[in-house]
């Protein structure tokens, strides 16, 4: 599984592509993401990165050990973990300025670029 496209679609369950390890793109189409649930894309080595609509919930370590991550792009935002993007190299994360971040959402072997529009 290389690739997905989801439409009409406004959650992602827990754990739905965990250790999908050759993961490498999503594609929501116009799908509105409200929610992500915890581990949703855990240890997807190989996913590169993640562009939703509208997302206001990501649960724990939603995107842990996603190592080939490098592009969060979010509409909204809201975190109550600090587990979300942990053993990543290097990320860049773009949000909206209706945004509500908790310290630490990224920590341990994380280097950010965090942008807000």
């Amino acid at each position: 599984l290389k690739q997905v496209s989801i439409s009409n679609c406004s959650s992602i369950g827990s754990s739905a592509f965990e250790n999908c390890i050759n993961l490498q793109t999503i594609e929501f189409g116009s799908s509105m993401i409200t929610d992500i649930g915890s581990r949703a894309f855990y240890n997807c080595i190989s996913l590169r990165q993640f562009h939703s609509h509208v997302t206001s919930s990501i649960s724990k370590a939603a995107f842990m050990n996603c190592e080939s991550l490098k592009s969060v792009n979010l509409s909204i935002f809201s975190s109550d973990t600090t587990t979300n993007f942990n053993n990543i190299s290097s990320i860049s994360i773009k949000i909206s300025n209706n945004t509500t971040i908790i310290p630490n959402i990224y920590q341990r072997s994380c280097i950010c670029e965090l942008q807000i529009t």
